[in-house]
């Protein structure tokens, strides 16, 4: 009988491990790893890695080992986590155990699994490295290897293997120092041994997969490198000289000194990050030159380059230099151009039996050629962070926040701080120029003359979710800009990124019985907050580009897809109030197309778009008051929206009070959210004015508005009053704070808006045309509280200033008219008209 081959004996292993025990109690030690089982998971780990490109077998294997490590670092069910797990325990000594050989071999593998270690669990990674021996077990293997390099003339596999010690010795390093508790182990242990990997000439000489694994070893040491500057920048206290002078009390002359370190220390770090960035950046440069297809290049060299730049490109002084290389950004953008073609031809069926594997689904997850859809998506995720960090704009900050800011800033520049805070700040003036919102501008122009919108339409095509929500994130980002918009369309980028945001949003399930739907799910259910970024850039283009321009000829039809995702960004419970101001300005311009698109937001979610507009128009920012006003009134076009507002029901003729107050159309609901809209046209923004008055004039060619409206001699009074306000001059506040006294309203020269005086004219005749024809006897009450109002004397003076021959401006004949139509229904009344 055959041997089993690594990838069999894994899968059996990765089997065993997801049995169940026998019983709920049993120990957890059943899954517990022998040494035997952890010999295959380490050398499944480096299988293949010699240079070559590796087989399908041997990428097979290794990313088997990967889950069977993750398998065994999961946390027991009711562990809560805990780090002290007998597997643990086993993979920390097995690793110890190895790292005390002499042979290239063990030690190779004992370094592939604890890396693996520190990618997968880095606290579990960080509780090995910190278990005695361990540590010191590396400083010999860095010793071994500086060894090994002054031996003369190895022979060829002698230096490959030696190679791939350096390798991957370097990748652990570099892994570990993901982990904050790491950190200052590795520096010290490591920092001189990665300068020199990271300064070491490739061979010219010697044959490709050493040559590779080479180039592999200067990259992953420069990445460990940028870790470590990065670590440094952050806290102080990673710097060896900046630490011992922490805390303590010394002469002016030492508090200078230290500052002068701290300078000197800033300047070599800024000098070293630079030329990090210059290695890496030409490593794409040079990507860009090899063979067209993605497998072609060497997939982990150019990964490691990918990461350090996304840690290096998120300083002020390497994005001013990568946005002045248009070599390393075309290149950068050809590599998205490249990872974004199918790569690879799918295995003919039945070329490999599906056994053990298909019933964990490895199919899907590891039957992955060189190039595929993994490598293309981790390579797609670097280039996207990097965007990222090149053309996004600083978090605005309240005043709170930028004291936080300042007082660590503070804390951490120690007590000699008060001597260089000027220092300090003028330092910081350069990296805050470059974090402007006009130099990121400035960029994200450059970066599109580069051709950016095409990189994002080839981000956009990954299947990788976390590629699309950085691809949304990039959006935002080029769209904040109202410039670029119009751009953005012509180039194809708002087909992508409607294509972004509808692969994001989680898929319609069909509504068996929609009352117990309802109850169960929510209008936002299932929505990641990382897809929020890529649906306010869509709201963005929006809000400000015609629905022509968006949706072709047929805009109705064409732009009912983009009203779920804008809801959905009006009501997820993380939306910024930005975000809400946003969305509603974007369903505004929506509903303006006509009563079709009107009626789709309305019914939405079981209404909920109108619910948190009424919420909205509550708010205290002005604009996100007025954004909510200008939503609900574009929503009455539809017939549901009208009949909220107005009490009317779709069928008023067979529908009874009972029916309109399951609807909540009762009178009373009604009335508060018109007496909600009244109050919105005595605001001091006049754009929110304008809207709930024209809001109102519509509302009141229904007769049940009207009679609601009028049904009370209060409501009377407070309608006619607003009216009286609306064709009267503004009002302005005056504040006066200084002096204690309360707010002052003045009513100034300025002439009434003629649009106000246009709807609130529409208003007045609705209502007195109503009451000119109710039946009920209460005309006579309804001009009189009007009168009482000085609605008719305003009116007179309005008409006489618009006769006189003095007067410039006049509203149009059609104000005119109906301003005449209403002093005609007054007198009718009996309403004596005298100014």
């Amino acid at each position: 009988m055959a041997e089993c081959t690594a990838e069999e004996k894994l899968e059996q292993l990765l089997k065993d491990l997801e049995l169940p025990t026998v019983s709920s109690t049993a120990s957890s030690s059943s899954s517990t790893i022998t040494s035997t089982e952890l010999d295959l998971v380490s050398s499944s780990l480096i299988a293949g890695d010699d240079g070559d490109s590796p087989s399908a077998k041997s990428k097979r294997a290794r990313s088997l080992a990967f889950l069977v490590l993750a398998r065994l670092l999961q946390p027991k069910e009711g562990s809560a986590g805990d780090s002290s797990s007998p597997n643990i325990k086993s993979i920390g000594s097995y690793i110890k155990t190895q790292l005390e050989e002499t042979d290239l071999e063990p030690l190779i593998r004992s370094l592939a699994t604890l890396s693996a270690v520190f990618q997968i669990d880095p606290t579990a990674g960080t509780q090995i490295l910190q278990t005695d021996g361990v540590a010191q077990g590396l400083a010999d293997v860095i010793e071994l290897e500086d060894l090994s390099n002054s031996s003369k003339r190895p022979t060829k596999e002698q230096a490959l293997v030696q190679a791939r010690l350096a390798y991957v010795l370097a990748e652990t390093f570099s892994n570990g120092l993901n982990a904050a508790a790491c950190r200052p182990i590795i520096r010290n242990l490591a920092s001189d041994w990665l300068n020199r990997q990271a300064r070491r000439d490739v061979p010219k000489d010697g044959s490709e997969p050493l040559r590779s694994l080479r180039r592999r070893t200067v990259v992953v040491a420069s990445v460990a490198l940028t870790k470590l500057l990065r670590a440094e920048s952050a806290d102080p206290l990673m710097n060896p000289t900046i630490a011992g002078n922490t805390g303590t009390v010394g002469s002016d002359q030492d508090d200078n000194e230290s500052q002068g370190q701290t300078s000197k220390r800033k300047g070599e770090m800024n000098r070293e990050m630079q030329d990090l960035t210059s290695l890496f950046s030409q490593a794409v440069i040079s990507s860009a030159a090899s063979t067209p297809a993605i497998d072609g290049l060497d997939i982990d060299a150019i990964g490691s380059s990918l990461e350090g730049l996304a840690y290096t490109s998120s300083q002020p002084s390497v994005k001013a230099k990568l946005c002045q290389d248009a070599a390393f950004i075309k290149a950068l953008f050809a590599l998205a151009a490249r990872l974004s073609k199918p790569q690879s031809k799918p295995k003919p069926a039945g070329e490999r039996k599906t056994g053990l594997s298909a019933s964990y689904a490895l199919d899907a997850e590891l039957d992955r050629p060189e190039g595929g859809p993994r490598e293309s998506s981790s390579l797609a995720y670097g280039i996207g962070t990097i965007l990222l960090n090149l053309l996004s704009r600083r978090p605005t900050l309240t005043a709170e926040q930028r004291q936080v800011e300042k007082l660590k800033q503070l804390a951490s520049a120690g007590k000699s701080q008060q001597k260089m805070g000027q220092t300090v700040e003028e330092s910081k003036e350069e990296d805050e120029r470059i974090d402007s919102n006009e130099a990121v501008e400035a960029r994200v122009r450059w970066a599109m003359g580069n051709g950016l919108i095409g990189c994002l339409i080839d981000l956009g095509k990954s299947d990788s979710e976390r590629v699309k929500v950085l691809t949304g994130k990039l959006y935002l980002e080029v769209s904040t800009d109202a410039g670029t918009r119009a751009e953005l369309v012509r180039d194809g980028g708002f087909k992508s990124l409607l294509q972004v945001v509808s692969s994001l949003l989680p898929e319609i399930k069909p509504k068996a019985k929609p009352e117990v739907t309802k109850s169960l799910t929510g209008p936002t259910e299932g929505v990641s907050v990382e897809a929020l970024p890529a649906i306010q850039a869509l709201a963005k283009m929006l809000i400000t580009l015609p629905p022509q321009t968006l949706f072709g000829v047929n805009p109705a039809s064409n732009a009912l897809d983009t009203i779920r995702p804008l809801a959905m960004l009006l009501l997820h419970d993380s939306s910024t109030l930005l975000q809400k101001f946003e969305a509603m300005m974007a369903l505004t311009n929506l509903a303006s197309i006509g009563p079709e698109v009107a009626t789709r937001i309305f019914s939405m979610n079981d209404s909920e778009i109108i619910k948190q507009a009424e919420h909205l128009m509550l708010e205290d920012h002005e604009l996100v008051r007025r954004a909510a006003v200008e939503l609900v009134c574009n929503l009455l076009a539809s017939d549901e929206g009208f009949c909220r507002y107005s009490g009317d029901t779709p069928d008023s003729s067979s529908s009874s009070n009972t029916d309109r107050e399951k609807g909540g159309n009762s009178e009373g609901a009604t009335f508060s959210r018109l007496h909600v809209l009244l109050a919105m046209t005595n605001v001091y923004d006049l754009n929110t004015r304008l809207a709930a008055s024209g809001a109102l004039a519509t509302l009141t060619q229904s007769p049940t508005a009207c009679r609601i409206l009028l049904a009370k001699e209060d409501r009377q009074k407070k309608v006619f009053s607003m009216i009286f306000d609306m064709l009267s001059p503004p009002v302005l506040r005056s504040d006066n704070d200084d002096e204690g006294d309360e707010d002052v309203e003045e009513v100034t020269t300025l002439e009434p808006d003629t649009g106000l005086i246009f709807r609130a004219m529409i208003f007045l005749a609705n209502l007195i045309g109503f009451a000119s024809s109710d039946a009920s006897g209460q005309k006579s009450v309804t001009m009189s509280t009007a009168d009482q109002q000085g609605v008719p004397k305003r009116l007179l003076e309005l008409l006489a200033k618009w006769t006189s021959p003095s007067s410039s401006s006049h509203p149009g004949k059609e104000v005119a008219d109906v301003t005449i139509e209403c002093l005609r229904l007054f007198k009718a009344a009996g309403i004596k008209l005298t100014m």
